[in-house]
């Protein structure tokens, strides 16, 4: 029970982070979604088991994905390799440490905007409407429980917070108004299907509301002659 809120957060940080990267390079991720989370598994299992903390996918190296547009899996490759030498240099740490606060902490504020813009950009790409309180209230009431890191003691020795709590909030919440709210708030706008074609991320098809018409959503290219008009 003492690791549930760990393996919450990770999970949930984990999925993000791969959406993100699928939203950057337009790519279709999510058949190897099991891969990653999998892989973050087992990553924090080898950390636990010789003392270290659990690992993650961190924010901070998507924010540099975001503003170097490299996407490079070898690049990556070679970063963790250098990374892990200079693990094991006492004066690159002490290097680390003597960066001014103001510094590290300018380069965090921005990469961590860019993950919570990408997660807006994924929103809009699904036609997320937040016009329905059905949506709108369990990701308000998510996004404040994680970034403002609330706590809920509920035993003196288990507690959740952050991402964690906020993960669960959402979900949770978001089921439970979907279980009392009329028929029409329920019912969720077909999105329109996307392909994936050499990293280009096309949206193809009609986004259709609940009562079968077509969306103001939809996109509509200039080149596309108009739609004939219904026969009444």
């Amino acid at each position: 029970m003492l690791a549930l809120p760990a393996v919450i957060a990770l999970i949930a940080e984990n999925t993000g982070h791969v959406k993100a990267v699928a939203a950057m390079t337009g790519y279709d991720l999510d058949p190897v979604m099991g891969r990653a989370i999998l892989a973050d598994g087992i990553g924090t299992s080898i950390a636990t088991a010789v003392g270290g903390s659990p690992t993650t996918t961190y924010a901070e190296n998507i924010g540099v994905m975001a503003a170097t547009r490299v996407y490079s899996t070898a690049a990556y490759y070679v970063a963790a390799v250098v990374a892990i030498l200079f693990g094991l240099c006492p004066k690159f740490g002490a290097l680390i440490a003597a960066t001014p606060g103001g510094v590290l902490g300018g380069i965090t504020v921005i990469l961590y905007g860019m993950i919570g813009l990408l997660g807006a950009k994924i929103w809009i790409d699904n036609r997320v409407d937040l016009g329905n309180p059905v949506n709108l209230l369990p990701l308000a009431a998510g996004i404040i429980a994680g970034i403002g890191d609330v706590t809920l003691k509920i035993t003196s020795s288990f507690t959740l917070s952050g991402i964690a709590l906020g993960t669960i909030v959402t979900i949770l919440a978001y089921h439970m108004l979907r279980l009392v709210a009329p028929p029409h708030l329920r019912e969720e706008p077909q999105a329109a299907g996307r392909v994936y074609e050499r990293g280009a991320g096309l949206v193809v098809g009609d986004v259709m509301t609940a009562q079968g018409e077509v969306s103001p959503y939809a996109e509509e290219s200039a080149d596309d002659p108009p739609a004939p008009d219904h026969p009444h």
